[in-house]
């Protein structure tokens, strides 16, 4: 079990962390029986083979001084390798570092179907929101 409480190794490869996203999921510092036999100890190993196994790299790129290179947690709080989400959009097609950024952030701004939406709509939403016109049916990532 891991200690607590949690302070993995900072990544000098990958420096670039954040709260953003996981901070949402995950509000409270994590439990030392969670790091160990739950979401840190799952999450890593399979975030990390996705990667691989999408070939968006390879298993050698990843820092190999740290444990943590995706879901490193300090203070027992999750963080998020902002570094390697950054180089996720690089290396994707139709991606940026930008689209990756927003992906796993609260700071960008809604997508252009979602503001003209929201500034026409004067009913409240139900529970179940509508998708967005031809969402559904686009193959492709709509334009920033």
């Amino acid at each position: 079990m891991a200690e607590w409480p949690i302070n993995d190794t900072v990544s000098k490869v990958f420096p670039l962390y954040s709260r953003a996203n996981v901070g949402e999921i995950f509000p409270d510092p994590i439990s030392p029986l969670n790091a160990s036999a739950g979401f840190q100890h799952n999450l890593e190993p399979g975030w990390r083979d996705a990667f691989v196994a999408c070939k968006v790299w390879d298993h050698d790129l990843y820092d190999a001084t740290v444990e943590k290179n995706i879901l490193p947690a300090f203070g027992s709080y999750l963080y998020i390798n902002m570094s390697l989400m950054r180089l996720f959009g690089v290396r994707v097609p139709g991606m940026s570092p930008r689209r990756s950024t927003c992906s796993t952030s609260a700071t960008c701004p809604a997508s252009p179907a979602t503001r003209a939406r929201s500034a026409t709509s004067t009913r409240i939403p139900s529970s179940k929101p509508a998708p967005a016109p031809g969402w559904s049916r686009r193959s492709s990532v709509p334009p920033s």
